[in-house]
């Protein structure tokens, strides 16, 4: 009883090993280090993913204390996650006012999206001669899912729809491409989950199956054309929100993504480099 009071006292070196001097011992400095590095990634995840999911709406406040009692964790923590979605251009915080979910608009959906499709494009490119008969009938069978997800609920999960765009993209064997599209994807989710009622299963499911039928037919190219396609058409589906909900820009804001030509994309080649 007396060790477990002397615990309780000792708060956040509570179950570390001590030195002679009664110091917490570098073990016990280097668990307090990894507990605090998981509380910080335990609220980056869930904080990231409710932004992207719609949760935590564009523009909403992100107050220290909800989310500490919502993790569980100290405001510590929470201030190192914010940090991190802050420079990921998730967060954005204003002196004396704290931090909020960052705005969604025109301009930052039209260039997200057009460096997607330059990045994408050249991803399938590369990863087309290694996409194998089973990696087309997983991408298919994600398909399906997805299609489903859209006639129960009217969107389909981020992770489905993620996971089949990337299991085309993952035999590129970039992990550059793969690593900068992941950066880019994320930051569409929530220009997706807004205009999802615009999308029908129909729609979603044969824009999909365009790109896979020309990869079963070994069309490379083709395959990269009917993607930039795919893409597009979210695009014109995201500018009619903007239009309807009276948020859309003027001028060059309003128009579409240009192609990707394949200049372009031979530039981020040579620089190493629903959608």
């Amino acid at each position: 009883m007396i060790f477990y009071k002397e615990q309780r006292r000792q708060g956040a070196f509570r179950g570390f090993t001590r030195d002679h001097e009664g110091l917490p011992s570098l073990a016990g400095e280097q668990r307090m280090r990894n507990d605090l590095t998981s509380s910080v990634e335990l609220v980056y995840q869930r904080t990231r993913y409710a932004i992207l999911t719609g949760e935590y709406p564009p523009g909403s406040p992100l107050r220290l204390q909800e989310l500490a009692a919502r993790n569980g964790v100290s405001m510590i923590p929470v201030r190192e996650a914010l940090r991190l979605l802050e420079a990921e251009g998730f967060v954005e915080t204003v002196q004396n006012r704290g931090a909020h979910v960052a705005p969604v608009s025109m301009e930052d959906m039209l260039d997200v999206y057009r460096t997607r499709i330059v990045l994408e494009m050249e991803a399938l490119r590369q990863a087309a001669p290694n996409i194998t008969p089973q990696v087309l009938a997983n991408a298919r069978r994600l398909n399906r899912r997805i299609v489903r997800q859209f006639e129960h609920r009217g969107y389909a999960s981020y992770e489905d729809h993620r996971a089949f765009h990337f299991a085309l993209y993952e035999p590129s064997r970039s992990k550059w491409l793969l690593r900068l599209i992941g950066i880019v994807w994320d930051h569409t989710e929530r220009y997706r989950r807004r205009a999802a009622p615009r999308v029908s299963p129909a729609s979603a499911h044969e824009e999909h199956e365009r790109i896979l039928a020309r990869l079963e037919a070994g069309d490379a190219e083709g395959a990269t054309l009917a993607l930039r396609d795919h893409l597009e058409h979210s695009i014109e589906l995201f500018i009619e929100d903007f239009e309807e909900r009276g948020e859309a820009g003027t001028g060059s804001q309003l128009q579409p993504a240009a192609p990707a030509t394949p200049a372009a994309v031979d530039v981020v080649s040579a620089d190493g480099g629903d959608g």
